[in-house]
């Protein structure tokens, strides 16, 4: 029935833009670094305005989920539509074009490269691919975003449009390290052929007075800091400088319509190091931060699970008290000083606000040119974030924390047809991999037909239907090597994962259902790329009976693993022959023969 009436709303929507001799609608997608949904429209005590803003003209997803609780793989699923098996894209490192099953990473055709390819006008600014190797570049942390053709040295930069080119024009980055130098123009590859690299490049750039504003704060060349407030412009951090890059690229498409665009929006904060204008800091007074609800780590729990502390060796962290304590399986890192976790939990919070403040700064823009109803905008989260929950700080899990994400869509109803849900919450199980079918759903266009997507299109639940009655799950997975787990200070999910291969290397699948999640941990064969599912290292379940999507669950569910239980073996074996269903169906190329 929910097929039937969908087909009967898309007819409707041909009809009316034929009438009307509509365009195809102009995207503006965005993407926030480190986001997890403490924001005020899932009942979180933040300020985030403009968020509220785009979440009244838009479906909301509360129970959306990323496919790897790292940027660049995670990324990389969401902009090819492709899980991380088959690209083999796990970890920040592999490149999917070199890296993907069968040597097929170059027929795959990004999300911005698809649009392109249709006429589109795609551009971007911030972070929206992980730069660096990840996407492409020649550096760990620079360049890249996906500019290909390839050249010889195995790289990829931009020239001129080709079918490989995710980007109609050179893209344009910034980002910003923890001594408060935005990245480096001549590293950036843009513009550039591989005669000039690296002495070519551009992107967004601090002046003068934003430099000396941060050597008076006394944070400038002060890396390893977890936090800081400096007084300083909006315009002194990347997320002001993002903003005025797609203002300036939005007025440019009021002045030359001619082409429909995909513009992409990467904001870089909550990302470490929280750093914002000393303002969005104050909105948060330390005494009124709530500590996390459950301040330790379950006791019940495999080891594997257990994610380090990113911050603990801060200069800000560590001397106010960190505990160091180690047990057969596991080593961890817990902040024992109470003002020490307000004020990170602050500045993060402070971060949100201050990226929502810029946002509101581009959505201003949309509405004041008339661009908002034509344009189709999502939003998601990278990832998630912890931000203390269980006595976890950072991302790279599998528990909610991890991998749960803020998602919101708006679709332009066209005049006079109340076709796409405002103000709404969606119940469907969404993924992040969903974003590239629904978005070209709503663009008219057609998906590539040989591409194998492990998502599936939103759009009838932007209609308003549940989409509850197939595919409701979310998968997502997580490489780790056990050694690390018994190490202060290591962190998976970087680096090259062939190199994880001698120390009995492990993947964990997690599988989320509307009522529980159910994760497992197997031995991994690298070079098969295929988990030994008779080799089980650990499993967890959790019961998510009740869970309305909204903040509570992060701070207050996932407590009590319940995969030992007697009671809960039936669910047990029920979930674990689905979930390795799941796995081997995920198996394999990125393309159909």
């Amino acid at each position: 029935m929910v097929a039937v009436m969908h087909t009967v709303a898309v007819l409707i929507l041909q009809l009316i833009a034929i009438t009307l001799c509509t365009k195809p609608p102009n995207v503006l997608f965005i993407v926030v670094d480190d986001l997890n949904p403490s924001l005020n429209s899932y009942n979180f005590p933040s300020i985030t305005p403009n968020l509220d803003r785009l979440a009244s003209i838009s479906t909301q997803f509360r129970h959306a989920y990323v496919s790897v609780s790292v940027c660049a793989p995670s990324r990389t699923a969401f902009l090819t539509g492709i899980r991380p098996d088959k690209t083999h894209a796990w970890t920040i490192g592999p490149y999917f074009r070199n890296s993907s099953a069968n040597k097929q990473g170059m027929q795959i055709k990004s999300l911005p490269q698809l649009f392109r390819l249709n006429g589109y006008n795609t551009t971007g600014a911030g972070k929206i691919w992980h730069c660096g190797t990840p996407s492409g570049g020649m550096t760990s942390d620079e360049g890249g975003g996906d500019q290909c053709p390839e050249f010889p040295d195995g790289h990829c930069r931009w020239t001129e449009p080709s079918e490989v080119a995710s980007w109609t024009e050179p893209y344009w980055f910034c980002d910003q390290f923890t001594n408060d130098t935005v990245q480096s123009p001549a590293m950036q590859q843009w513009p550039c052929s591989s005669a000039t690299w690296p002495s070519c490049g551009s992107g967004c750039v601090q002046d003068q007075a934003c430099i000396d504003c941060f050597k008076r704060a006394g944070t400038w060349n002060e890396s390893n800091l977890a936090y800081f407030a400096a007084d300083c412009p909006s315009e002194c951090y990347p997320e002001g400088l993002i903003a005025n890059r797609a203002i300036d690229v939005l007025d440019w498409h009021v002045n030359n319509p001619s082409k429909p665009f995909f513009f992409g929006l990467g904001f870089k904060r909550p990302h470490l190091s929280y750093k914002t204008p000393k303002s969005f800091a104050d909105m948060y007074p330390l005494e009124d931060i709530d500590l996390p609800a459950h301040l330790g780590y379950p006791d019940n729990l495999p080891g594997l699970s257990y994610t380090h502390n990113c911050m603990a060796g801060s200069k800000d962290v560590k001397p106010y008290g960190v505990d160091l304590n180690c047990t057969s399986d596991r080593c961890t890192e817990y902040i024992s000083n109470m003002t020490t976790q307000r004020a990170l939990r602050r500045a993060y919070y402070a971060s949100v606000t201050f990226m929502d403040s810029q946002l509101g700064r581009v959505l201003d823009k949309l509405n004041e040119t008339g661009l908002l109803d034509t344009t189709v905008i999502s939003f998601i989260g990278d990832h998630g974030y912890s931000s203390g929950s269980k006595g976890l700080w950072c991302k790279e899990s599998q528990f909610e924390n991890g991998v749960r994400i803020p998602m919101m869509i708006h679709a332009p109803n066209p005049q006079g047809a109340a076709i796409y849900q405002y103000d709404y919450v969606s119940d469907t199980l969404a993924e992040s991999v969903d974003l590239y079918p629904t978005l070209v759903e709503l663009a008219g266009l057609q998906l590539p037909p040989k591409q194998n997507f492990g998502g599936r299109s939103l759009v009838p639940a932007l209609e308003g239907h549940p989409m509850t009655d197939t595919h409701n799950y979310a998968i997502s997975q997580w490489p780790r090597r056990p050694s690390c787990t018994t190490a202060h200070g290591c962190v998976d999910g970087h680096g090259d994962p062939f190199a994880f291969d001698p120390d009995q290397a492990v993947m964990s699948y997690s599988l989320r259902t509307p009522e529980y999640r159910y994760s497992v941990w197997f031995n991994y064969t690298w070079e098969t790329y295929t988990p030994d599912f008779d080799h089980i290292l650990g499993r967890e379940l959790y019961d998510h009976h009740g869970d309305l999507g909204d903040y509570y669950a992060i701070e207050h569910l996932e407590l009590e693993n319940l995969a030992g239980e007697p009671s809960m073996q039936a669910i047990v074996t029920e979930l674990h022959e689905q979930l390795v269903a799941i796995i081997k169906e995920g198996l394999g190329n990125p393309l159909q023969d």
